[in-house]
């Protein structure tokens, strides 16, 4: 089964820097750097599957050429002909993330289209009514993957817990994920960074020639990020704070 799993552009607002005292603005980053590491831990998490991770955000860094947002999807999707689109987002990334699933469901109305990350966890009523066939809320790389086991099957995705379904019966939200599962140990799932090798020079602080990536040291919103130098098998092989 192809899956297409793409990261939204990011906003080309900053409401953080733009009203931080003076003396605060230094402090803060003025974009995203670091690989997409939930979208990674999803795709690591179905890798049995054909898998591709269209990084928008490294991809409008490093190639001023780059086409428009619906214009890369399109030929991303013309490319690897996916059966399921997976998209994560935050709040400011939302109108970008519901473009870009109007975008799939235009190429093609029968591809299955899964919303993610923390703006569906804690927003999952935005979605309702939208080109999202699928929310997945929470620590959702094993409900993706019970999701394609289910379109692998035609089994349908009405009794996928964790999961809101867009369907012909309205907004169906299923039961919750089962509490209890530990993601930091046993239930913990690596990153695959090799599905973005190709923005590897896109993932570096400012005024910097070295590239970084992030590691996780904790699950959630509060995550404590990391950034490291790339080694030259591009995974990190040392690290310093951030």
């Amino acid at each position: 089964m192809n899956v297409l799993l793409i990261n939204p552009p990011r906003s080309p607002e900053n409401a953080i820097l733009a009203n931080a005292p003076e003396e605060a603005k230094r402090f803060i980053h003025r974009k995203l750097i670091g690989p997409p590491l939930g979208l990674l831990t999803v795709a690591s998490a179905v890798r049995e599957q054909s898998v591709t991770v269209l990084d928008t955000k490294a991809e409008y860094d490093t190639n001023p050429e780059a086409p428009p947002l619906a214009d890369l999807v399109t030929l991303y999707c013309r490319e690897t002909k996916p059966d399921i689109v997976g998209v994560t987002c935050i709040a400011s990334e939302f109108p970008y993330a519901m473009q870009i699933l109007q975008t799939v469901k235009q190429w093609n109305p029968q591809t299955l289209t899964v919303a993610g990350g923390l703006h569906a966890t804690l927003c999952p009523e935005d979605f309702r009514g939208s080109s999202a066939d699928i929310v997945a809320i929470g620590q959702a790389a094993g409900t993706f993957a019970a999701i394609v086991s289910a379109k692998a099957a035609n089994a349908g995705y009405i009794n996928i817990p964790g999961t809101f379904v867009n369907s012909a019966k309205g907004y169906i939200r299923n039961a919750p994920a089962p509490l209890g599962k530990d993601y930091g140990s046993d239930g913990y799932i690596v990153p695959d960074r090799s599905y973005i090798r190709k923005w590897i020079t896109g993932y570096r602080m400012p005024h910097s020639d070295k590239n970084i990536t992030y590691v996780n040291t904790s699950l959630g919103c509060l995550t404590n990020v990391l950034s490291a130098p790339f080694g030259r098998n591009g995974m990190a092989d040392s690290f310093c704070a951030t």
